[in-house]
């Protein structure tokens, strides 16, 4: 649904119809959001985020997470970060591994998953050590 947003955007702007996309990249966008059971003792947490950690480490040097990454939010805002998944897995692969993170598993946390659409080539990211 994001994509009709843009081309409406754009719809109206005769002038720039060039800035209209013909072709789109791909991705799964992830958000973490905080979840239901935060009773965890201070040990507890420290093992879940540990494995959490570990979890998101794996699945990007197997290349499939693009990039993640905490956000900087006040507590009581509910997403705590973002993954982004490469857009050659399906929903159903994306939806598994995101609930397959022992934070999500522990209730820590919670995932919503979106497909996202942007311009081709529009952005990219590097491979780095993790």
């Amino acid at each position: 649904m994001t994509w009709c947003l843009l081309l409406i955007l754009f719809a109206g702007e005769e002038k720039e119809e060039s800035v209209v996309p013909k072709a789109f990249d791909v991705c799964w966008m992830v958000l973490l959001k905080k979840g239901a059971v935060r009773d965890h003792s201070e040990k507890e947490s420290a093992l879940i985020q540990t494995g959490h950690l570990a979890h998101l480490k794996r699945l990007y040097n197997e290349g499939k997470i693009l990039v993640a990454g905490p956000l900087e939010v006040d507590e009581a805002h509910p997403i705590r970060g973002i993954v982004l998944y490469s857009g050659d897995l399906e929903q159903a692969t994306v939806k598994h591994l995101a609930e397959s993170d022992p934070a999500v598993k522990a209730g820590r946390l919670e995932v919503e998953i979106m497909k996202w659409w942007t311009p081709k080539d529009a952005i990219s990211f590097n491979k780095t050590a993790y």
